[in-house]
């Protein structure tokens, strides 16, 4: 089956009229060398070398990722919900370690923009309900904003799960009402 990915679900409703495309273009770079950069630090392998414009950014997310991830269960894997009939990949999934000794079971989007979209709780919900669909025990999703400057990483929790998720479906029909 050829199922649409969470991301071209949600695309239509990213406003970028006001951004330059030149400042997208190298927005979309960046994001990509790093996410590239934030996977194989997870998953423990060769890291790639970085523009020096990227260093912070890096450096905050390995700052994050070293107080707080666990365990790894999965990095940048493609997930699938036969049901609802799409697709996603979760930037990762895995146990933290959150204060007073707690572990939590997280699916994690990494997010390199300083300003956020309210299509993000819709994808970090879709990706959540993937990841419990494939078997894993996540409690909660989130997403994480590292800083280009090199402090630590900001993380906002997605809360409730279904006003988010149903927000996801809906756009998920209409994926499906305007482009079959």
């Amino acid at each position: 089956m050829n199922y649409p990915h969470v991301s071209a679900i949600l695309k239509p409703f990213i406003d970028y009229s006001n951004v330059p495309v030149d400042c997208l273009e190298l927005a979309r770079d960046r994001g990509t060398r790093l996410h590239a950069a934030f996977a194989s630090y997870a998953l423990m392998v060769w890291s790639p070398r970085l523009p020096a414009e990227d260093q912070g950014y890096f450096d905050s997310f390995k700052r994050w990722f070293d107080q707080y991830v666990v365990k790894v269960h999965a990095v940048e894997k493609q997930l699938l919900d036969d049901a609802f009939g799409f697709v996603g990949t979760p930037d990762f999934i895995g146990e933290l370690s959150i204060p007073a000794g707690t572990f939590l079971m997280a699916v994690v989007d990494w997010k390199t923009p300083v300003t956020s979209s309210r299509t993000w709780k819709a994808q970090a919900n879709a990706y959540l309900h993937l990841a419990k669909k494939a078997g894993y025990p996540a409690q909660i999703s989130g997403i994480l904003q590292p800083d280009p400057d090199g402090n630590i990483a900001r993380m906002t929790w997605v809360e409730s799960e279904a006003k988010h998720f149903a927000a996801f479906v809906s756009a998920l029909n209409c994926h499906r009402y305007f482009k079959s």
